[in-house]
């Protein structure tokens, strides 16, 4: 079977015999020899490498490439001057005949290097050299967004929200600046090594005032992601990449796109179709203002979403999150997986002869006269041995063997704007215990209370929260549920408020002063005999009538009760 090859300069098909391209002229006697050594097939894009190879040879060492699509390729190499890691995008060879793919090519280039943004990839240098057109940026050692999300599914709300608040203030920056990117989408995103978010590929950004590039009525972007007015072939503006930026918003909290499914299908669903309504994420119920900010991201009309893409994404609850903060270690962890291999690590970078001021050496040192060795006429003298030193062994230290960490100060109940800290201890089944350092502090949802990395711990919404810390490979928890204080009626305060007055008043009247008694003269008239007497009158004055007793025994009774 005749086997084909892609020309070096062309990209053009060329026989596994053709030495010459027949459609360029190009000389590909070299590709031919290494199809017919090697076995195998290179692809257009193996031959742009050894070509780009060639091209910077002495100022880069190409090392392979890191992807490509239907437009360029990029390749991971090495600043021999800089001695740094680089990235190189090259323009693919078929599409250096089209003048306006070649002007577009540049322009990206331009657009970029004037955006010095952290979030966005720099853009350091522009060349053309060996018939190539490239440009050399940053490297940023990652993984796309859209890697990311078909490996995990959704996202949890914190990391969406912290993603999308770095995303939305480089689109802002930006927009400040006149430029619309027209191609926001998972791809476009990278997540690096440090937890840091990227926005890449400013191919089809279009800028304000500037000179048109796509051709009249021509839709231009990604179907999953673009905005209506670009469905329709129409004027785009900063309101289109927030349109975008809300459909990869509701890719990352759902797994899914809005609308799936055949180009012009997903093209006529964005203009005419409401998205699915978003009521669960992966980790729970969706919060009314999310749903709220990301449906009017979503809105068919420009006019009617957000004044800027960076209050669209304050609106739904983005806020930046710093070096140190839980969230940033998960994204991390989301990039560095167990079976993530660094690009650096991927291949294996071919020697490149180093420019002239690296390959400088020292002079050399100044020729020595040969010298005749004259034996001595002293004999030498016997070695000395020093005396040996006993060995002393070291003490043997005990080192405390701790099985578990537990957390102090954690409430099981807060309200939302407390504060409070924890303390991390290490135990052992034996007994000892000490403080544990080096703490790891990490919540289980940021947006229910944050710990910073001293043990601080701010309760900011209701719900319910894990704090977790690891040191010296143990690992404990404790969970806090914060819940809004309940306000006391005002009909149990009022009863409460009346008894309280009832009981008041029944102890005045019972602890109300006595009066002091009264002692009065009593004249009782006994037979015929008047007796005088004084009487206390206390309570009740009883008068002493006329008694029909025997005289004697009724004033010894009178007297006994009544008289003192």
């Amino acid at each position: 079977m005749t086997r084909t090859v892609a020309c070096q300069a062309c990209g053009g098909v060329l026989q596994e015999d053709d030495r010459f391209c027949p459609r360029c002229g190009a000389n590909n006697a070299a590709a031919a020899d290494s199809v017919a050594a090697a076995g195998r097939i290179p692809s257009v894009w193996d031959l742009v490498g050894d070509a780009l190879r060639a091209a910077t040879r002495g100022e880069f060492e190409i090392a392979g490439e890191l992807g490509h699509g239907g437009m360029a390729a990029v390749y991971l190499a090495h600043d021999i001057a800089l001695d740094k890691k680089v990235a190189i995008k090259v323009m693919a060879p078929t599409m250096m005949a089209d003048r306006s793919m070649l002007e577009r090519f540049l322009q990206e280039a331009r657009t970029v290097a004037k955006l010095e943004h952290p979030h966005i990839v720099t853009v350091h240098t522009a060349r053309q050299a060996g018939g190539l057109n490239f440009f050399v940026m940053k490297f940023v050692e990652g993984l796309e967004l859209e890697a990311v999300l078909q490996r995990t599914g959704a996202l949890r709300l914190a990391l969406a929200r912290a993603i999308l608040y770095e995303v939305a203030g480089a689109l802002q920056y930006a927009h400040d600046r006149d430029v619309v990117h027209r191609d926001v989408k998972p791809s476009n995103i990278m997540l690096d090594t440090t937890g840091k978010t990227f926005v890449t590929d400013f191919g089809i950004a279009k800028l304000k005032g500037g000179k048109g590039l796509t051709m009249h009525g021509a839709a231009i972007g990604t179907p999953q992601y673009m905005s209506p007015e670009q469905c329709m072939a129409g004027p785009v503006s900063a309101a289109s990449d927030q349109y975008s930026l809300g459909v990869v918003a509701y890719h990352m909290l759902t797994g899914n796109p809005p609308f799936n499914g055949e180009p012009l299908t997903v093209m006529r669903a964005q203009v005419e179709q409401a998205p699915p309504r978003l009521d669960r994420l992966a980790d729970g119920p969706c919060p009314r203002e999310v749903r709220v900010a990301i449906e009017r991201m979503l809105d068919k009309e420009p006019e009617a979403r957000w004044p800027s893409v960076l209050q669209a994404v304050k609106a739904l609850g983005g806020q930046p999150i710093g070096p140190d903060d839980p969230v940033r270690n998960e994204i991390m962890r989301l990039v560095k997986t167990p079976d993530f291999i660094p690009a650096t690590a991927m291949f294996t970078t071919p020697l490149s002869p180093a420019p002239a001021i690296a390959r400088a050496s020292p002079p050399p040192a100044a020729p020595t006269r040969p010298t005749t060795p004259v034996p001595s006429l002293v004999p030498p003298a016997p070695p000395v041995r020093a005396p040996k030193k006993e060995k002393v062994a070291a003490p043997t230290a005990v080192v405390p063997v701790f099985d578990e960490l537990r957390i102090a100060g954690a409430p099981r109940s807060a309200s939302p704007g407390a504060s409070f800290g924890l303390r991390a201890t290490l135990r052992s089944r034996n007994g000892p215990r000490a403080p544990a350092t080096n703490v790891a502090w990490e919540s289980s949802d940021a947006s229910v209370a944050s710990v910073e990395a001293s043990g601080r711990v701010r309760v900011l919404s209701p719900g319910s929260v894990t704090l977790t810390a690891t040191a010296q490979g143990l690992r404990g928890s404790a969970r806090v549920t914060v819940r809004v204080p309940r306000p006391l009626p005002w009909r149990l305060i009022g009863g409460a408020a009346a008894g309280v007055a009832v009981v008041a008043l029944l102890l005045v009247w019972v602890l109300r002063p006595k009066p002091p008694p009264v002692r009065q003269p009593v004249v009782a008239q006994v037979g015929g005999d008047q007796v005088t007497a004084t009487v206390r009158v206390e309570r009740v004055t009883v008068p002493v009538a006329a008694v029909r007793v025997s005289p004697g025994r009724a004033i010894k009774r009178w007297y006994r009760d009544r008289v003192e």
